[in-house]
C-alpha cells in the first residue's frame, strides 16, 4: 500500500455502525440453526429416553448439520476499535457477486452469520470503511495584480509549491462502484488526481498568493466544494469526499522580494505624505506672512517648514536664516494631526 495512504483515527465523518444482523439472510440462516438444533436435540432425547436408534442417530446428524452451518457461516468484519486496525465492513453476496436486499445493497459489520458454504454461498466482499489521506504535491500559479514594464501591461503570476490533502472512504450506502473500481482506495486517489489538479489551478488562477497564505481555510473549503462538485459530475467511484485541504507557501526568494517591494512602496508613501503635510505647512505660512510683511517666497516658506520639523525632533534648538523678516510659527501647532491648524505669528 502507497506510504502516503493511511487511516485515520474515527471521528464524527466516518461512517455509522455496521449491524451484523440487518439483512433477512443472516435472520433465515439463524432460524434454520436454532430449528435443526431444537428438533436435534429433541429426536436425540426421544432416541435415547426409548432406546430407539431411528430417532436419536438422525437427532445428532441435525445437530451436527447446525453446528457446521454455525461455524462456518460466521463472518468477522473489525470495527477497527484497536489502534491502526481498519474498520471493515462487507457487502451481501451470493457466490461473489454482491447482491441487491428489498431493492438496495446490505452492508454489514462486526461478526455476523450467513450462509458461506456449498450450494449457497450467500457471504460478504469486504470493504475498507476507515477514513483515508494522500498528499498530492504540486505547484499552482496565482494571478496577482498586473504590472507596468515599459509602458505595457504584463501578466503577473507567482508560483507557489504545496500539497493538497484528501481525505476519503467508501460509501456504505453506494458500495458496488467502489467494488467495481478495485476496492482499492490507491486506485481510486489516481483516478481522483487529475480532479484534484485541476481544481487547484482553476482556484489559484482568482487567487493572489498572500490571500492563499492569510485564508489558508477559505481556500481549502473552497477547494473541497469543486473537487467534490467535479466528482459527482464525472460519475461516482463508490466514496465519500469527507475534506480536501490546500497547503502552499511563497519560495523564499520570491517573499523577500515581495517583502522588499511592501517597504519601499511603504516608504515613498510616507515620502508623499511628508511632501504633502509640509506643502500645506508653508502654504499656511505664506499666507501669514502675506499679512505682514510680504517678503517671504514659496521656497522661504518651505525651508522655514523644514526648520520647524527640526526644532520639533530635537535635532537642533535655533535656526538661523539670514535675508528678509520671517515669520516664526510654533511646531506644535503648525504640525498637529488632523482638524484645523491654529497659526500664531510673532
Amino acid at each position: 500500500m502507497n506510504a502516503n495512504l493511511v487511516a485515520v483515527e474515527k471521528h464524527g465523518t466516518e461512517a455509522p455502525d455496521l449491524k451484523p444482523f440487518s439483512n433477512p439472510i443472516s435472520w433465515l440462516v439463524i432460524i434454520v440453526i436454532l430449528s435443526l438444533f431444537i428438533f436435534g436435540g429433541m429426536f436425540t432425547f426421544a432416541g435415547f429416553w426409548s432406546g430407539r436408534m431411528l430417532f436419536w442417530f438422525p437427532g445428532i446428524i441435525m445437530c451436527i448439520v447446525a453446528g457446521l452451518m454455525l461455524a462456518y457461516g460466521r463472518i468477522d468484519h473489525p470495527a477497527g476499535e484497536e489502534k491502526g486496525e481498519p474498520r471493515t465492513g462487507g457487502i451481501i453476496s451470493f457466490w461473489g457477486s454482491p447482491i441487491k436486499i428489498d431493492g438496495k445493497f446490505e452492508v454489514v459489520g462486526g461478526k455476523t452469520i450467513l450462509a458461506n458454504y456449498f450450494p449457497f454461498y450467500f457471504g460478504t466482499i469486504k470493504i475498507d470503511m476507515s477514513n483515508k489521506d494522500k498528499l498530492f504535491p504540486m505547484t499552482i500559479l496565482t494571478e496577482e495584480d498586473p504590472i507596468q514594464v515599459n509602458g505595457k501591461t504584463e501578466r503577473l503570476r507567482i508560483p507557489m509549491k504545496g500539497t493538497v490533502s484528501l481525505t476519503l472512504r467508501a460509501n456504505e450506502k453506494d458500495p458496488v462502484d467502489f467494488v467495481q473500481a478495485g476496492n482499492n482506495m490507491d486506485a481510486v486517489f489516481e483516478q481522483l488526481k487529475d480532479i484534484v489538479t485541476r481544481e487547484t489551478q482553476n482556484i489559484a488562477k482568482t487567487w493572489s498568493a498572500e490571500r492563499i497564505q492569510t485564508e489558508a481555510k477559505e481556500f481549502s473549503k473552497a477547494l473541497e466544494d469543486a473537487v467534490r462538485k467535479r466528482y459527482l459530475e464525472g460519475g461516482s467511484f463508490g466514496i465519500i469526499i469527507i475534506k480536501a485541504q490546500g497547503t502552499f507557501s511563497i519560495p523564499e526568494e520570491i517573499l523577500a522580494e515581495m517583502i522588499a517591494t511592501a517597504n519601499e512602496f511603504q516608504q515613498r508613501k510616507t515620502q508623499l505624505l511628508e511632501l504633502e503635510t509640509n506643502a500645506i505647512a508653508a502654504e499656511a505660512i505664506l499666507q501669514r506672512d502675506r499679512k505682514h510683511s510680504g517678503q517671504m517666497t514659496y521656497d522661504d516658506c518651505l525651508q522655514e517648514v523644514k526648520h520647524q520639523w527640526l526644532i520639533k525632533g530635537n535635532f537642533v534648538r535655533r535656526v538661523e536664516v539670514s535675508g528678509g523678516g520671517r515669520v516664526f510659527l510654533n511646531a506644535d501647532d503648525l504640525f498637529q494631526e488632523g482638524g484645523d491648524r491654529k497659526k500664531k505669528g510673532k
